[in-house]
C-alpha cells in the first residue's frame, strides 16, 4: 500500500524510528526493504525526507555504519557542548569562518549528518545551516557573533 496522507506519513515515520532504534540498519536500501516487510511502501527519495525531518543520522559504530536519531547519537549533549563526545565529533576534520560565515569540513559524505547534528543543538547564534558532501556552512545570527561562536563549534567537535 502506498501511503502519503498526513496520517500514514506519521505512522511511517514512527516505523522509521521503530526500526532505527530496535536494529541495525545500514543503509536506505535496507531501511526501505524492512519497512515493505512491514506493509509500508515508501521511495528511497521519500524515505531521505523523512530521514531529514526525523533528523535520523547515519553513524559510524564499532560494527559498521547505522541508522540513529539524533538525539540517541548526541550522547551526553548538554546546552552547546558534550560531557562525553559524541559520534559525529569524528567527522570533523576543520572548522574555518570569515568574518560573517563559518564553515565546518567532513570526512566525505558527513557533512549532512554534521549539519543535522549542529542544527538540533538549536543554538541562539545559529541561524541554519546548510551542508553540502563534505562541508556544512553555518550562518550565525550575528555577524558580531562569528568568531566566538566559530570557536564554539571548534572546541565541541575537538579541532582547532
Amino acid at each position: 500500500m502506498m501511503m502519503d496522507s498526513v496520517r500514514d506519513k506519521q505512522r511511517r515515520q514512527r516505523m522509521i524510528l521503530e526500526l532505527v532504534r530496535q536494529f541495525a540498519v545500514d543503509s536506505q536500501e535496507a531501511m526501505v526493504s524492512e519497512l515493505a516487510s512491514r506493509g509500508c511502501t515508501v521511495s528511497q527519495a521519500t524515505l531521505s525526507r523523512d530521514l531529514r525531518e526525523l533528523r535520523v543520522l547515519r553513524v559510524p559504530t564499532e560494527h559498521g555504519y547505522r541508522y540513529l536519531p539524533a538525539e540517541d547519537s548526541a550522547v551526553g549533549m548538554t546546552t552547546f557542548g558534550f560531557s562525553r563526545p559524541s559520534l559525529a565529533t569524528m567527522e570533523v576534520e576543520e572548522v574555518v569562518a570569515n568574518e560573517a560565515l563559518i564553515v565546518v569540513r567532513t570526512l566525505p559524505a558527513r557533512a549532512q549528518g554534521v549539519g543535522v547534528h549542529i542544527d538540533s543543538l538549536r543554538h541562539p547564534d545559529i541561524l541554519g545551516t546548510v551542508a553540502g558532501d563534505d562541508t556544512v556552512l553555518v550562518v550565525p545570527v550575528r555577524q558580531s557573533r562569528t568568531a566566538a561562536l566559530r570557536d564554539q563549534i571548534a572546541a565541541m567537535f575537538g579541532v582547532s
